[in-house]
């Protein structure tokens, strides 16, 4: 097995040494002498400056610019907050391990759960008195009457 080995490493570099050479002796891998190398053409300074347009200097930064302006921010829009209450109440709050709360909206009654939600709002937690509800964006606490 390891004569195999051997003739196939053998073989091998034989065929990449002979493709070595061929390149080799046409001059393409390694050049015959230094004297082969082409001159560099340069083109004269002159020529490179004549077409070229005149460079601006940018400001100097430690000194003060000659005018100050001063610009007034953009007016910001105030947002009114409506803090109405949610259009619900409570009807009754089961607390516990897993507290639930009973709502009453009009003739319509349903159970809710913290992460619930309910009419537009969403329930955020229930306590033993009350019931912490998120509505259009304000924080409401509701508690039983």
């Amino acid at each position: 097995m390891n004569k195999y080995f051997a003739m196939l490493i053998l073989v091998g570099v034989g065929f990449f040494g002979y493709f070595a050479w061929k390149l080799a002796d046409k001059g393409h891998l390694i050049p015959s002498s230094f004297g082969d190398v082409s001159p560099v053409h340069t083109l004269p300074q002159d020529s490179l400056l004549s077409d070229s347009t005149p460079i601006t200097l940018a400001r100097n930064p430690f000194v003060p610019p000659a005018k100050l302006t001063v610009v007034k921010p953009p007016m910001i829009a105030r947002i009114k907050i409506d803090s109405t209450p949610p259009p619900f109440q409570i009807d009754a709050i089961l607390p516990g391990a897993n507290p639930v709360a009973i709502l009453r909206k009009d003739a319509n009654t349903i159970v809710a759960r913290p992460g619930d939600n309910v009419w537009n709002a969403r329930i955020i937690s229930i306590s033993g008195d009350a019931v912490t509800v998120l509505y259009k964006d304000v924080t409401h606490t509701l508690r039983r009457k």
